[in-house]
């Protein structure tokens, strides 16, 4: 979780006992089975939003843990974290989506209303009737209840998804990850043309890799473009990043890089003015 926050420690503060099945790299349906007892409340999967397991790696299937839960008369609660709504507005992520659960048949399912959501910070819980109208009559509702401004932001980002080519065009995440490398590369250059002379002498556009980060889709990576910036990366990373506006890039192999996935045309002169500061400033020590 975010600021450091585990889901222990949540689980913990709200008065509830968790008790871990598995191992970390191997956990079976069997191994939930065994853990339950007369006194278990709900049988929880957490998706690893933050961090990805690869290799010899096994895990209990939600539809599986659905059946077991069924059977045992246990609710089945699958925390997704991200907030990939529908697999078809980001085919390439191969991220668990929140249909997906639903239709799995979960008793509660819950994610961010940012991140690959594209709305405002929130989260969001669905489930069936009876379980949200007991979420519902809970006292700590109204002090977790959301303000109106974020239920307004998310309303908006909801209704795009009723189209979903609107969508891809109306929610930045979506529009900046299914843009086309060739696409990203063209507006890098273009905006080489609004730098002056002597900035432009330390940038080169080129290839790299856009990372979509944790939280949100772990391990992924898509083809981008952008500047290359030469000189010393620490010192110029931490100009601009302290900059009006800030630029935030990062450095990969030694070099500052600045990927134009994220930068919007509205965008490119704020950016170009901010690299000539840079650069006067730089030049004239």
């Amino acid at each position: 979780m975010g600021g450091g926050f585990r889901i222990p420690d949540v689980i913990e503060r709200s008065g509830a006992f968790l008790r871990a099945v598995g191992s970390t790299n191997r956990v079976r349906v069997d191994d939930y089975q065994r853990a339950i007892t007369p006194s278990t409340g709900l049988l929880l999967k957490v998706h690893p939003s933050n961090f990805r397991v690869e290799g010899f790696a096994e895990e209990a299937t939600l539809e599986s843990l659905v059946a077991l839960g069924r059977a045992s008369d246990v609710p089945v609660m699958h925390d997704l974290g991200s907030g990939l709504l529908a697999e078809e507005t980001l085919p390439m992520l191969q991220e668990p989506s929140v249909r997906s659960s639903v239709a799995a048949g979960a008793e509660l399912v819950t994610w961010s209303g940012d991140k690959l959501l594209g709305g405002p910070q929130a989260g969001i819980i669905d489930g069936r009737a009876t379980t949200m109208e007991r979420l519902r009559s809970n006292p700590l509702l109204r002090a977790f209840r959301v303000d109106k401004m974020t239920l307004a932001a998310l309303e908006k980002t909801l209704r795009s998804y009723l189209a979903p080519e609107r969508a891809l065009v109306e929610i930045p995440v979506l529009r900046m990850l299914g843009e086309p490398a060739e696409e990203v590369e063209r507006r890098a250059r273009d905006t080489m043309e609004l730098l002056s002379a002597g900035a432009a002498r330390h940038i080169s556009v080129a290839p790299m890799r856009s990372v979509l980060g944790g939280g949100s889709a772990p391990g992924f990576e898509i083809a981008s473009a952008g500047w290359v910036v030469s000189g010393p990366a620490m010192v110029l990373e931490s100009k601009l990043r302290q900059g009006d506006p800030p630029v935030v890039g990062r450095i990969a192999e030694g070099e500052l890089h600045l990927d134009f996935r994220t930068i919007v045309e509205e965008q490119q002169r704020l950016l170009a003015a901010a690299v000539d500061r840079l650069f006067a400033k730089e030049d004239a020590e």
